[in-house]
């Protein structure tokens, strides 16, 4: 199936900048779905509150509880590019009080991302920092490829090594486990190495097209970050339905 986890460990940002940034580069019809336990960042961020906030995942949480969580989905998402139907967002919670009820859904959730892909969308998931609580787990399971973020210093490469540890132990499939650094640093040639994990992409850190994607407005292009993100969302996606397994590394 067509779905990629990105997610963090401790003091490693990035992730919701990532998994938009690869979402509106994906070559193929997509689905952002803001699974973060800490709460959703497009809506009130690269929308600009333009949207109403009456459609997310807490929405889905209670047609989940009433036995229409397929039924109700489609209508709880939001063209990021109207009217093209192609960059879809699935808007996370708005408070982190509402973790837990979403997390509920978490095992149907992931099961319904993988029967996507025989609708012709793949999904992108932003599940946060994997030390939160409420994490939804399950869609980290089936994912086809699970990209962690890291940034290329020693504390970072610390808190991820634990986190791998955790995220190997509950996936049972570290192959498809990929790092994704953001802004090079003085570890970003041995960062692979020093965790076992093979390098998928190296992210500039770049504050003004951060700003765009978290804030609004037409990104620039031609910009490192979005070049890069351009070239690893064609290789996700050719990976994905190549071998339905993670991407090849450079």
């Amino acid at each position: 199936m067509g779905v990629v986890a990105i997610c963090s460990a401790k003091g490693s940002p990035g992730v919701s900048t990532g998994a938009l940034a690869l979402t509106l580069s994906w070559p193929a019809p997509v689905v952002l779905a803001e699974c973060d336990p800490a709460g959703g960042d497009a809506l009130p961020g690269y929308l600009a509150g333009q949207m109403p906030a009456d459609r997310g995942t807490a929405e889905l949480a209670v047609a989940h509880a009433r036995g229409r969580l397929r039924e109700d989905f489609f209508g709880n998402l939001i063209d990021l590019q109207p009217p093209g139907q192609r960059r879809l967002l699935l808007p996370g919670i708005s408070s982190p009080t509402s973790a837990g009820v979403v997390a509920q859904m978490g095992p149907d959730l992931a099961a319904l991302f993988g029967d996507l892909d025989g609708q012709g969308l793949d999904v992108v998931a932003d599940c946060g920092r994997l030390s939160a609580e409420h994490t939804l787990w399950p869609i980290i399971v089936a994912a086809s490829t699970v990209l962690l973020v890291v940034r290329a210093t020693l504390p970072s490469l610390a808190h991820a090594q634990p986190t791998l540890a955790s995220l190997e132990a509950a996936a049972g499939h570290p192959q498809n486990i990929r790092l994704l650094i953001i802004d090079q640093g003085p570890y970003t040639g041995e960062a692979g190495r020093r965790l076992g994990v093979p390098v998928v992409g190296v992210w500039p850190w770049a504050p003004r097209v951060a700003r765009r994607l978290s804030q609004g407005g037409v990104l620039p292009r031609g910009q490192r970050l979005i070049v890069e993100a351009h070239r690893l969302a064609h290789t996700l996606h050719a990976g994905l339905h190549r071998k339905g397994v993670a991407a090849d590394v450079r």
